[in-house]
């Protein structure tokens, strides 16, 4: 299995730029597996460092039949990174390196810390990709365009001293939650909701959550203080994932695309009521 990068960035003062992905031995990298990724090198667009992530066989059961792709932030070349509202596109290339009509229309994500990845979990059916014609030589590029607006893609947090003149480290504290809660590093906990499981950390959704603190509670005498898994009901997958997000990072982040957002507020007060 091989694969080989080109790169091209057209980088003025906007903080845009281009990254094109060929992806070689298609036939052989489509056996990886499902969920299996092979990645781009790494490219700098608006002072942050990102990779194409190439999924040939889908991120899930569920997106098997289809190819996806997704950005993703390896680094900050310049402070943490913090709330990076990101538009990005992916476009398949004839050999020739015109774009084809197989592409995705522009979207937006928010980007918090290194790791974070946003994407097309359908971009096109497998099979058809594969008649398109745009496999030559048992290889295809696809070209990822990246934009981050100005004075949006780095922050930087300066270190305070303490009285007597010795400086103390900038805090990261909530962008560490975050990757926590995404990473499942450490993980002790399992909430299930309508079929979809969430990784938590049990003493951190206690300190964060009345609720969740009294049901852990051994002095309740509830049989959820003695399990690794909770089924939660009357509450739907998206909405339950913006309150653990929000108990992980005490911000809200819109993550729904079949909830608009009116509907996943009532839900989340609704929610907050548990």
């Amino acid at each position: 299995m091989a694969s080989s990068n080109t790169i091209e960035i057209v980088q003025a003062k906007a903080d845009t730029g281009s990254h094109v992905f060929t992806v070689m031995e298609y036939s052989h990298v489509k056996r990886i597996g499902i969920g299996k990724s092979i990645s781009s090198n790494v490219f700098t667009v608006g002072d942050l460092d990102w990779r194409i992530n190439f999924f040939p066989n889908g991120k899930s059961i569920e997106t098997q039949d289809f190819v996806c792709f997704d950005l993703q932030l390896t680094s900050c070349r310049f402070g943490a990174p913090q709330s990076n509202h990101v538009t990005f596109t992916f476009t398949i290339l004839r050999k020739d390196g015109l774009p084809t009509e197989m592409k995705c229309e522009p979207q937006s994500a928010t980007y918090t810390v290194s790791g974070d990845t946003s994407g097309y979990d359908k971009f096109v059916e497998r099979r058809i990709f594969e008649r398109s014609g745009h496999l030559k030589d048992d290889a295809f590029k696809v070209k990822c365009t990246v934009s981050v607006p100005k004075g949006l893609h780095h922050e930087s947090i300066s270190p305070y001293t303490t009285p007597n003149g010795v400086p103390v480290p900038s805090s990261y504290l909530r962008q560490q939650f975050i990757s926590l809660l995404k990473s499942g590093d450490g993980a002790d906990i399992i909430f299930e909701v309508d079929g979809e499981k969430f990784k938590a950390h049990r003493n951190l959704v206690a300190a964060r959550s009345g609720y969740f603190r009294s049901m852990f509670s051994f002095s309740s005498g509830k049989k959820e203080n003695r399990s690794n898994t909770i089924k939660v009901r009357d509450i739907k997958p998206a909405v339950f994932k913006s309150m653990l997000y929000f108990i992980y990072s005490d911000t809200w982040v819109e993550n729904s695309d079949d909830i608009d957002g009116g509907d996943m507020a009532q839900q989340l007060l609704a929610a907050a009521d548990l």
